[in-house]
């Protein structure tokens, strides 16, 4: 018998248990792996959107405003009505209510201003109403009161966002064409 043949049982049993750890070894490490990438796509799913940079008229997206023109404010900041804080206390129980508006800091150029002075905000372009406009201020769904008031409802815009990758081709690029090849197709076509 050879010595490489002549295993003791022990031997046998020992080298079992070695590969027994080293395929434990490799199912943890692929586990691992499986988590590690589970864990890369719920990240990528939670981030949220990257900020809007321009808001565009619903209908006709004609470009309004920039994010860098938005006022700022924090959900019930000054909240005034205490019947309205109960009713709310009352529905929401589990979390803060989203704003429903947008509210602008100063009134934009294209405005127009004798709607204005109506209080009214209307597309540049198709005139559709996206808003409302109160010097002596308005309270926002989330309960903040914003004075002076030039507020742009939500569901009236879209938020446009940058794209993250501009070198995406957008169009189809044909070949030109060989200009005898395209000499032949015309006498054929006027026979």
């Amino acid at each position: 018998m050879d010595a490489s043949e002549a295993t003791s049982p022990r031997q046998v049993e020992l080298q079992l248990q070695e590969q027994e750890q080293q395929q434990e070894e490799q199912e943890q490490q692929q586990e691992q792996q499986e988590q590690e990438q589970q864990e890369q796509v719920q990240q990528q799913e939670q981030q949220p959107e990257p900020p809007a940079s321009q808001f565009a008229c619903k209908k006709c997206r004609c470009v309004l405003f920039s994010s860098a023109q938005l006022t700022p404010h924090a959900p019930e900041q000054h909240q005034i009505s205490t019947r309205r804080k109960l009713k709310d206390l009352k529905h929401h129980v589990g979390g803060g209510v989203a704003c429903s508006s947008y509210f602008v800091e100063e009134t934009l150029p294209w405005m127009d201003e004798a709607l204005l002075a109506e209080g009214k905000i209307h597309c540049p372009k198709c005139q559709s109403r996206l808003g409302a406009l109160q010097w002596s201020g308005s309270q926002c769904s989330c309960g903040t009161w914003v004075t002076p008031s030039i507020k742009v409802t939500k569901s009236r815009v879209d938020a446009v966002f940058r794209q993250r990758n501009a070198d995406i081709v957008t169009g189809v690029v044909l070949p030109k064409a060989v200009e005898g090849d395209a000499a032949e197709t015309a006498l054929g076509r006027e026979k």
